[in-house]
This record gives C-alpha cells, structure tokens and sequence, in this order.
C-alpha cells in the first residue's frame, strides 16, 4: 500500500512552514519514499512575535495561541493542497508543530499547534504531539526524527541535517545512533538576526558567504562536523584508515557552496565521503520523516527508538485526529 502524506515541521528559527507531500510504501520491512511537492510558507512577523513569547505566557494565553496556531497550520495545509493540486489525494497530515517547552527532566514537552484544529480546518486525518509518550516513558523525546534515518537512508553510512541545531545518524556493525549536536546555535541566531535575517532565508544558509562573520563562523562550524562526525565512528570501533564511510547531508545550508567544500575537505580526512542529494529531499527531508512518523503512528508501529531516546521502552508516538466524516 502507498500511503500519500503531508509532512509539516516548524523549525527553531521561528521563520517559517516546511511542508512536502510524499508517498511512503513498506515491502518486507523496508520502506521507499518519493517527494513529490514541497515548499515553505513563511510566518506573517505577527506569529514570530507571538512564538517567539509563547514559553512566558499565562495558561490562558498560551492555550489560546495553541489553538490559533493549529488552525494557521491547518490554512498553509489547505493554501499546500491548493497550490499543487492535491484534493482528495491526501490521506494524513502530519504535523510536529512549534516547540515551546521541552523539559524531558520533568518529563513534560509541548509543541504549538492544536491537532483538533488542523483537523477540522482540512477534514483530513491529523498525527501531533509525537514526542509525549516517549517522554513519559522516561526519555529525552529527541531525536525524534532518528526513525526516519534509520528506516529511509539504509544505503548511508551517516546522516547530517544541517537544520536548527543540527543532527547525526549512524549506521555501524555495532548498531545504529542518532543524537542532536547543537551546531553552534546560538552564534549562528544571533548572525542572522544582525543581517536582518532568520535561519535559512534568500538560500545562504547559516551564514553570510562573505565577509567576517563568513571567516569566523565557517571554521567552527566544519571543525565541530568532523569532530563529531570522526567520534561517532570511534565510538562505533569503525576503522577510519582501511574504510570509506557515505555520509548524506541535508539542510537548506547545503546550498551555501563555500560551507560545503569545507566540511567535504575536512571529512576526506577520516574517509568520509561528502554526498549532497538532488531535488526536493535537501529542503524537505525533516517534512519526509514526519510524515514517516504520522504514517508509522496510523500503523500503529513504533515511532521512537528507546535506544536513542534512552526511554524505558520503545513506543508508538502522536495523537491521532479524525477530521473527515465517517
């Protein structure tokens, strides 16, 4: 069976939609994807604002924005459907929403963006709130998308997201690891916003492509991907001398050229082979894998490795909301 999905993430940047329309299909345990559509719908500067202060707002209010911002995903939905001509080709939306709180110490998270409201604005199944269980169940609730490197990138030896903070997926003889790790955020927010920019706009990337913040931030970041990259396979006992190790990178970051041929050069070093996909995947992965994530939670299959999570079990992750008739 293909399952046709919508994928919604909201990234750290507090910036925009990343929205993507795939096809899922699982044979004899392995899955194949293809992204048919994908785009992203910015934030008017009203819902920066109001996303931006979510975290200090009174229950009340914060309630009321959960709400509003779940009927605004739902209209990019629907505006998502409209512009490629996607009625009645849809059979889930999945949407991780806007991360306000995430305290898996207390074991709480909460992510804007009500499923009750997107599902009545597009009268289509809806899966959200996908880190909660596994938070109850002890766990970090992150990497959350590391289901998705394992079951739909088999063929990499590693997975890079060049996205928010960052994120790297391992595949070893001793297993397979996920983590996120924290690519210089802060330094990175703080670039962007004194350009007058958020995350990922006009396509540079992280950063400018010249100029001093280039020659500051471009260093650091490629040192922090092959150290991290060099300890994850050291970790796995991986012979870096004898080996050549496929690593997939995505990320709106890979487009800035200049970032790329640093971090490949670097990489040579520990045999490491740099490889950038075409199409609709660079910019639309995370979208991909939390369709993945709806699909696998209809299916009522595992969603979060307690592996990677460090939860007490695996568990099957996302509320389910039924928004067409029966």
């Amino acid at each position: 069976m293909v399952y046709k999905a919508i994928g919604v993430t909201s990234g750290g940047w507090l910036n925009e939609l990343q929205v993507a329309y795939v096809h899922l299909q699982e044979k004899g345990g392995s899955w194949a994807f293809e992204i048919l559509h994908g785009g992203t719908y910015a934030y008017p500067e009203e819902w920066t604002e109001k996303l931006k202060h979510a975290a200090g707002m009174a229950a009340r209010d914060y309630q009321q924005l959960h709400t509003a911002f779940g009927h605004f995903i739902g209209q990019q939905v629907n505006r998502f459907i409209d512009d490629f001509s996607l009625h009645h080709r849809v059979d889930l939306v999945a949407a991780h929403g806007h991360t306000a709180f995430h305290l898996p110490e207390k074991k709480v998270t909460a992510q804007l963006g009500d499923g009750a409201a997107i599902a009545a604005v597009t009268a289509l199944p809806v899966v959200t709130d996908m880190r909660a269980v596994d938070i109850a169940f002890g766990g970090q609730g992150a990497p959350i998308e590391a289901i998705g490197d394992k079951l739909l990138f088999g063929e990499y030896d590693l997975v890079l997201s060049l996205r928010d903070g960052g994120r790297l997926s391992v595949r070893t003889k001793q297993g397979f690891f996920s983590y996120d790790i924290n690519l210089d955020d802060n330094m990175r927010n703080q670039l962007s916003q004194s350009a007058g920019q958020y995350g990922d706009e006009q396509q540079t990337g992280w950063m400018p492509r010249t100029g001093e913040a280039w020659q500051t931030l471009a260093p650091t970041i490629t040192h922090q991907v092959r150290a991290t990259v060099a300890a994850a396979l050291d970790a796995a006992g991986e012979n870096t001398t004898g080996n050549t190790f496929r690593l997939l990178v995505t990320g709106t970051s890979t487009k800035n050229d200049l970032l790329m041929r640093h971090i490949a050069a670097a990489l040579q070093t520990v045999n490491v082979e740099v490889v950038v996909p075409d199409g609709l995947l660079v910019d639309s992965k995370e979208a991909l894998v939390i369709a993945l994530l709806g699909v696998l939670r209809w299916r009522e299959e595992y969603t979060v490795i307690s592996s990677i999570t460090g939860a007490t079990r695996n568990s099957i992750g996302g509320a389910l909301w039924l928004g067409g008739e029966a």
